[in-house]
């Protein structure tokens, strides 16, 4: 949920867990597969399949 001017937007917060530590990690509106993100000092590559993101090591 976000404030958008004098109303309130909800939309989809897509998720995903660090392979490594198992941390779930809210991913931004704007995410996109083929994008990198970090967790735990390392980064991974975001896939999105079967309407699910994943994160791959890089």
């Amino acid at each position: 949920m976000r404030a958008d001017g004098d109303r309130w937007v909800a939309s989809l917060a897509y998720r995903v867990s660090c392979p490594e530590c198992g941390e779930q990690i809210t991913l931004s509106e704007a995410a996109r597969a083929g994008d990198v993100i970090e967790c735990c000092g390392q980064r991974f590559r975001l896939t999105f399949e079967y309407g699910a993101f994943a994160a791959e090591a890089l």
